[in-house]
């Protein structure tokens, strides 16, 4: 992992289906944070983006006294060589960022009758090529765990670790998901996979219950086992997940990169009070632990 304090970070994406590309930005910096999540929604070209449009943003960022040092896109009806394209795309653009870290997933090579071993062998040939770009630009493509896929436990991800085996590739350590995928993320999914961590990103959830759980906070099922339930995506500080200790290891084991706060919810002023209070519970917190963001 790398070494240094953690800095504290948005997901634009939390705020784009609302708010323009410049309203996002501007809201992040007056929460407070310097730091964003870069996403696709952000470029005008999309999925198409392009380096000038990189540098188009980076201007943008660097106006604001934003840093955007990790990216994600969660790529909903890409086929596989459109997403890889676009990751091509997003290592050439990488250095004009500053961008350090590419969050991706395994959905586009997903598909009906495919099993894990042809998922994973697909999945591992593209990114050959894709990470050779990668290397050159000096980025990380880092695999964020999915309920729905081989990357769902830790042992689907050391899998997938073992069979593309490149420095340039890592694991995002999301505990939300990973729990979701009917793991324990912590502390045994982090203690696996700790040396393999480049990005972490920080929400929380628990089992949805329609008797009391709100209607815009629900999600989408467990992995088997428990596919009979829902996730409910609620506030940081109210869910399963042991919020507290995953941010006291990762203080305390140096983690260097960014913490993306990504609230979810289907309601706009929810999702800004839930940015603001996450903000401050992990101010406060790290505060309390000697460190800061």
């Amino acid at each position: 992992m790398p070494d240094g304090t953690f800095r504290l970070a948005i997901a634009a994406e939390s705020l784009t289906p609302w708010k323009t590309p410049a309203q996002a930005l501007a809201t992040i910096r007056e929460l407070g944070c310097s730091d964003v999540q870069l996403c696709s929604t952000l470029f005008p070209g999309r999925l198409e983006l392009t380096v000038r449009e990189a540098w188009d943003l980076r201007r943008r960022l660097d106006a604001l006294g934003l840093r955007g040092e990790s990216m994600s896109t969660f790529p909903y009806r890409v086929s596989a060589e459109s997403y890889i394209a676009f990751l091509k795309r997003v290592a050439r653009a990488a250095p004009a960022l500053g961008l350090r870290v590419m969050n991706i997933y395994l959905l586009p090579f997903l598909a009906a009758g495919k099993s894990d071993d042809e998922v994973l062998s697909d999945f591992a040939r593209a990114m050959e090529d894709l990470l050779r770009e990668a290397a050159a630009s000096g980025l990380v493509f880092s695999l964020e765990p999915e309920y729905f896929d081989l990357s769902r436990n830790v042992a689907g991800l050391r899998r997938i670790l073992a069979a593309v085996d490149h420095p340039q590739f890592k694991i995002t350590f999301d505990a939300c998901n990973l729990y979701q995928g009917a793991e324990e993320p912590f502390p045994f999914a982090y203690e696996e996979l700790r040396e393999h961590v480049a990005h972490v990103h920080l929400k929380n959830g628990s089992v949805f219950s329609e008797t009391h759980s709100p209607a815009d906070e629900k999600a989408f099922p467990f992995a088997p086992p428990f596919e009979d339930r829902v996730m409910r995506w609620g506030p940081l500080t109210e869910g399963a997940l042991n919020v507290h200790g995953i941010l006291q290891r990762l203080v305390r084991d140096g983690y260097g990169g960014v913490v993306v706060l990504e609230p979810h919810t289907r309601d706009e002023h929810k999702q800004m009070r839930f940015i603001a209070d996450e903000i401050a519970f992990v101010r406060d917190f790290l505060a309390r632990l000697g460190a800061c963001d």
